[in-house]
């Protein structure tokens, strides 16, 4: 496995965390809010936001 190829699985893997919690967060909002349904909905694109400038964070510190 090349250099490219482990940035692209560490993405993949920081995005599907990322999406995972952003559904668990969301949902956790969406009941305290009353609506767990929209919470739901919100949290993955939160979520992989969150992924993604994580997945940056950490690929910056490795060069």
């Amino acid at each position: 496995m090349d250099e490219q190829e482990k940035k692209t699985l560490n993405i993949g893997v920081c995005i599907a965390l990322g999406t995972g919690l952003g559904v668990a967060m969301g949902a956790a909002f969406g009941a305290a809010f009353g609506d767990v349904a929209k919470g739901v909905a919100f949290g993955p694109a939160i979520g992989a936001g969150i992924g993604v400038a994580f997945w940056a964070a950490t690929s910056a510190q490795k060069k």
